[in-house]
């Protein structure tokens, strides 16, 4: 069984080259773009014609020139030199082990229902176990320094998660 190839990538020497190339005509309208890329392909022609062997080697099926123009025209082009800084986590704050544990016990006994639903399941939950939540939020605002919206969609998101990962 042969793997099927669906991306066909360029080498990194030529693709430095298209590079260039793009960010030289970065700004140029199409037209100039277009008489730019028919100059480079004259003056480059050997490595374009290696690239295009290897590309039909790996079972390119296309036209590689036209390949090379759509890249440096439409992605190259338009690809940032600027490296992005990673994202920071935030740090993930849980629910006590008992408030977890209190939840999966309702969920459980609140699937039985036969007009069972998340939402209105977790309704109950909020009613029945109110002294349990009232001491969980109190931790939630104190240690964890959370404001009442996010405490509030925390709860319910849980919840939420609870009833989904044992269901679904």
């Amino acid at each position: 069984m042969s793997n099927t190839t669906f991306r066909f990538k360029f080498t990194d020497q030529f693709q430095e080259e298209l590079n260039a190339f793009s960010k030289l005509h970065r700004y140029d309208n199409r037209h100039d773009f277009k008489n730019a890329w028919h100059i480079w392909l004259e003056e480059n022609s050997s490595i374009v014609e290696n690239e295009s062997k290897i590309l039909k080697a790996h079972g390119y099926s296309g036209y590689p020139p036209d390949k090379m123009y759509k890249s440096a025209r439409y992605y190259f082009r338009k690809k940032s030199d600027k490296s992005k800084d990673p994202k920071r986590r935030r740090k993930y704050i849980s629910l006590e082990n008992n408030m977890i544990t209190l939840i999966d016990n309702h969920i459980m006994n609140s699937v039985r229902s036969a007009t069972f639903k998340p939402s209105t399941a977790f309704d109950l939950f909020c009613k029945k176990f109110s002294r349990e939540i009232t001491t969980e939020i109190i931790r939630l605002y104190s240690h964890e320094n959370m404001n009442e919206s996010e405490i509030s969609t925390k709860f319910k998101k849980t919840y939420k998660n609870r009833y989904f990962q044992k269901f679904r």
